[in-house]
């Protein structure tokens, strides 16, 4: 997961109006993370590519037939993904599920805000031990500031490493939206939609490869891995920043029936 890590996805380049450009290279990643235990988190899925089942994104699993992860990580056709479950290491077999449909939020732009994506699958997941669904937060309900919350996922844990093999996780408090505007306002703070994590003397985040990737607490989704601080993971003073899950919460119903 994430410590410090600054890295370039397999030189693609991707445009983010409205994100500041130094940011546009820390969309997907976690450091100072641990191993996550067997079936410990079985909503955690890896959004691959399907001609090589290269590690892109993360998400998470909330019925039989969808996941969500963010609109960052859905800029590729749906016939070139595939997304597995059911596995610890992303380069092993998990189940295996290709991607019939992919919904962003219409107030998706390419921006900060509205980073959030729904991808239905096929076949649909058989639930197991390994493989299930994670619970959504009701609309509205946002965390208070100084929760502890979990984040898990496959990205680089230094900033020019590589991505971790094995799912990794890390514990970090919710921070105030109020400290992370203040932390980001040279980038013109964060979204409406958009909650922060972190330690205010850093060591632990999320980062590169991590994005699309859970933020939940007791089985429940409150927030999803979006961007960070431009040069580096884990800095003192930048918290993750993650889409608030709740805040979509109607929309995801309307879309999924769940």
């Amino acid at each position: 997961m994430v410590s410090t890590v600054v890295a370039v996805l397999c030189c693609v380049i991707v445009i983010v109006t409205g994100v500041p450009s130094d940011l546009k290279r820390s969309d997907e990643r976690i450091v100072g993370g641990t191993e996550v235990a067997k079936n410990e988190i079985p909503w955690q899925v890896s959004i691959q590519f399907n001609n090589n089942n290269d590690h892109w994104c993360g998400g998470s699993i909330i019925s039989e037939e969808f996941i969500v992860t963010t609109a960052r990580c859905s800029t590729y056709d749906l016939r070139d993904m595939q997304v597995v479950a059911g596995t610890l290491e992303w380069a092993k077999p998990g189940s295996v599920h290709n991607v019939t449909e992919i919904m962003n939020s219409p107030d998706w732009i390419l921006g900060p805000d509205s980073d959030i994506s729904l991808w239905r699958v096929n076949p649909p997941f058989t639930f197991d031990a390994s493989t299930n669904i994670v619970r959504l937060p009701a609309q509205g309900a946002q965390p208070s500031p100084g929760t502890v919350m979990t984040v898990s996922g496959w990205g680089i844990t230094t900033w020019s490493g590589p991505r971790s093999d094995f799912l990794l996780k890390t514990d970090m408090p919710i921070v105030s939206k109020s400290e992370c505007n203040a932390s980001y306002a040279i980038y013109g703070g964060i979204g409406a939609y958009q909650i922060c994590a972190g330690l205010a003397q850093g060591g632990v985040d999320a980062c590169l490869y991590d994005t699309g990737g859970p933020l939940f607490l007791d089985g429940f989704l409150h927030g999803i891995y979006s961007w960070g601080y431009h040069a580096d993971c884990a800095v003192p003073g930048y918290p993750g920043v993650y889409t608030e899950v709740s805040a979509f919460r109607d929309w995801i119903g309307q879309i999924t029936g769940i």
